[in-house]
Formats: structure tokens, C-alpha cells, sequence
């Protein structure tokens, strides 16, 4: 019976269950007659390891001492906190440092936990001195609404440059994040951390965007445009605006226009737009739909530019929410993009 529960069981993890059942003590003194390369392996089973039933356990202790001993119920220590007690005092304070900092690179993702803040605000207290670079490596493991917020409150040439950060940020150092990690843990008291350490800096760029007011994005671009047209263009390429819409084709556009119920919305959203883009919404509708529209835009007066623009972004969300259900597809130059 015990065979069949270890059938699928690997080496390093019964040895990992082992050593969790086994005294702290009588751990630790295994653990310094290990070589480097073994301690690594066994303490990243023991930091990820799942909870076994004491039946597993018992046939692990049976497999390896012929007899259970010590803790009867099965309960086996793990996880981050008990790796590191375990290896306190078994092994030089320095090279302690190493091992934890390669097994905190491959559980966890850098940042994971300021995903689950719900106020941002000392993150951006804290940030608002940091270097743009610093900044951006930051940025790209927050979500998309936390890092659009943080990037809004930023003066207009850090944003800028936190902006082309992000989008040229490739693989990090891991020894980069730990270090910008330990600063934080410092400075915030208690973040902590989950899952990889590189990105698609564009792509990440692009979901904060996607995110911010247009008078924002307008003035990020204007200041990439200057900086880097290359990186700005690419950007672009790969992010829906309003202006996008004119690429669609008068079927599609007649789904988005159908799903606005709002025509004080369309109307608010054309209010600044070119006369072709305008044509073309006005082609995609039918003549009642069109006269409604005309009526509206009459009847709303006078408009702020913010009130424009933020029409139009509601009006890109709407375009992006019926691409991504597969209702509309979104073509950009030869590509067809799914959003």
C-alpha cells in the first residue's frame, strides 16, 4: 500500500516531506552535511510543497527509517518561513542569503502582493522620488488600473519616461528586483511576493494605457513622439484608441453603434472628431438612429474637452469589450488583431 501512494511521488519530495517531519534541530543538522546544489533543490520543494496526509507521511518516514517516529498526526512544516528557520545557523549567513534569494526567484513573482492593495496611494507617496527606471520595473507587475493610476500621478516628463521604461523593459535582473524588493519591505513594512521576473514591456505598456484618461494618453504621446517615434509608433500599433474606429468596417461599426443606447454618448464622442470618422458613424446608422444623434449633439451645447474625451474612451471600451467576445474584429494594417 505504501508503494502505490509513493508511485507518484518524486525523490526530492519525499525527502522534502522528511525533513519537514523530522525535528527542526535534526533538519538542520542534515541539511549542513548537503552540498549547495542539493540544499536548493530541497528547500524549493519544501517552500512549495502542498499539504500531505499523514498517511503519505508515514510511508515516506517507513521508505526511508523503516519506522514512524517523532510526529504521529502527520503534520509537516513548510513553506518560506520554515525554509529559512531551517537553514538559520546550518549554513553561513551569506550563503543563506543566495539560497533564499534563488528560491524566492523561482516561487514567486516579483511585486505579486501590491496587486491585492486596494489603495495605492502610499506605493505612490513612496514612488514619486525613485528613479523613472525604478519606477517602471514597478509598474510592470502592477495591474493594469494600479499601474494607469500610478502613472497618472507622476509629473509630465516622469511619466514619459516611465512610459518608455516599461515598453523597452525586456528580462529583469533578478538581483535588480530583490534589491528594489528589499527597498520597499524597508520603506512600506510589509510586501511580500508570487510568479516570474520578465515581461512584455509593450504589451504591459499598452494595458496601463488602455486604462488612463485620454488627456493623459495624449500627453504621453506627445512626449514619446518627441523622445522615441519609433517606440511610439510601435505602441500605437499595438493599443485601440477612438481614432481606431475608422478601421473598422460599416457591419462592425453598426454593432457598436446598436450596443450604445446613449445618444448623448455618440454625440459627445464626435463632438471633436474628424469629419471622416464622423461620416463614417453617420453612414453606419440608420436615418432615425442619425437624426437622434444630430438632435443630441444640438441639445448638450457647449462641452469641455475632458467631457469629450472621456465619451470617446468609454466608446473605445465598448469597441475593445465587443472585440474581445468575438462580436467585432479589429483590423490594424495587414494584421488582424484580437484584443
Amino acid at each position: 500500500m505504501s508503494e502505490n501512494i509513493l508511485s507518484e511521488i518524486r525523490g526530492r519530495t519525499k525527502a522534502a516531506v522528511l525533513l519537514g517531519f523530522l525535528p527542526l534541530d535534526t533538519s538542520r543538522k542534515v541539511i549542513s552535511y548537503l552540498d549547495n546544489d542539493v540544499k536548493e533543490v530541497i528547500t524549493k520543494e519544501l517552500a512549495n510543497m502542498p499539504k500531505f496526509t499523514s498517511d503519505v507521511v508515514e510511508a515516506v518516514v517507513k521508505e526511508y527509517l523503516g519506522f514512524l517516529k517523532g510526529n504521529n498526526l502527520g503534520m509537516v512544516n513548510s513553506g518560506l518561513e520554515y525554509v529559512t528557520k531551517l537553514l538559520e545557523g546550518a549554513v553561513p549567513d551569506e550563503e543563506l542569503e543566495d539560497i533564499m534569494g534563488r528560491v524566492l526567484q523561482n516561487s514567486v513573482r516579483p511585486f505579486g502582493s501590491l496587486t491585492k492593495l486596494r489603495d495605492i496611494s502610499p506605493l505612490v507617496t513612496f514612488l514619486q522620488g525613485e528613479a523613472p527606471q525604478t519606477i517602471a520595473v514597478i509598474a510592470s507587475y502592477l495591474k493594469p488600473a494600479q499601474a494607469s493610476e500610478l502613472l497618472q500621478s507622476l509629473p509630465e516628463e516622469k511619466m514619459v519616461e516611465v512610459a518608455m521604461g516599461i515598453a523597452n523593459m525586456e528580462n529583469t535582473n533578478k538581483d535588480y528586483l530583490i534589491k528594489i524588493e528589499r527597498l520597499l519591505n524597508k520603506k512600506l513594512e510589509s510586501f511580500v511576493t508570487d510568479d516570474q521576473s520578465q515581461t512584455d514591456g509593450v504589451k504591459t505598456l499598452v494595458n496601463i494605457l488602455n486604462n488612463v484618461p485620454r488627456s493623459v494618453e495624449k500627453v504621453l504621446f506627445d512626449g514619446l513622439d518627441k523622445t522615441d517615434e519609433a517606440l511610439s509608433k510601435t505602441i500605437k500599433d499595438n493599443m485601440f484608441v477612438f481614432e481606431d474606429i475608422i478601421k473598422l468596417d460599416g457591419m462592425s461599426l453598426s454593432k457598436v453603434i446598436n450596443s450604445i443606447t446613449d445618444n448623448d454618448l455618440i454625440a459627445m464622442s464626435l463632438r471633436v472628431a474628424k469629419e471622416e470618422l464622423k461620416e463614417k458613424f453617420y453612414q453606419s446608422m440608420s436615418e432615425g438612429r442619425k437624426r437622434l444623434v444630430v438632435d443630441a449633439d444640438e441639445g448638450i451645447g457647449r462641452v469641455r474637452l475632458n467631457d469629450v474625451e472621456e465619451a470617446q474612451q468609454k466608446v473605445a471600451h465598448i469597441v475593445k469589450d465587443l472585440e474581445k467576445a468575438g462580436e467585432i474584429v479589429l483590423s490594424r494594417g495587414e494584421d488582424d488583431v484580437i484584443l
